[in-house]
């Protein structure tokens, strides 16, 4: 019996140097020691999304915001959706943020009443005009060589 205490104690011993060296919880260490899952693994099978596929979706996200057509809320969740096959709840949003903090949504703007006035069949067709005027002029163009460009500079992605 004085063996077994003798075990137990030096046990603890060891737990708590490494608790003190590594400044880890008590009880982490006593889980992993006693191989207990951690909560997030035991609560792994419940979420909306496998890791890999909310990395998926993240980098997604990511993609959108880079081509110049960020996702709001509702467009984030319809992605959910369709990766997951079923609607994420209510709370779902707000905690798949909390877990991805360099993540932010973006909520679209107005139209400029000048841009929607500009943007008409004509304008359009006198546009198709010049480019193939461009394309006449200088018929071994390859299509990597057409920037979109305004008054402000060059302009990335879509919009």
């Amino acid at each position: 019996m004085v063996a077994a205490d003798a075990h137990e104690v030096s046990r603890i011993f060891f737990v708590l140097m490494h608790v003190l060296m590594f400044q880890v919880r008590y009880t982490t260490l006593c889980d992993q020691i006693n191989r207990r899952l951690s909560r997030q693994e035991t609560h792994q099978a419940q979420q909306q999304l496998p890791k890999p596929t909310e990395v998926t979706l993240h980098d997604w996200i990511g993609f959108h915001a880079l081509s110049a057509k960020p996702l709001d809320m509702q467009g984030v969740c319809l992605l959910a959706s369709d990766l997951s096959g079923s609607q994420p709840g209510k709370n779902w949003i707000s905690r798949f943020m909390a877990r991805h903090p360099d993540v932010c949504y973006s909520k679209p703007g107005s139209l400029d009443p000048k841009q929607a006035q500009n943007f008409n069949p004509s304008n359009i067709a006198g546009f198709y005009k010049l480019l193939k005027a461009i394309y006449d002029m200088y018929p071994d163009l390859p299509p990597q060589h057409i920037w979109n460009m305004d008054k402000k500079g060059l302009q990335l992605g879509g919009g």
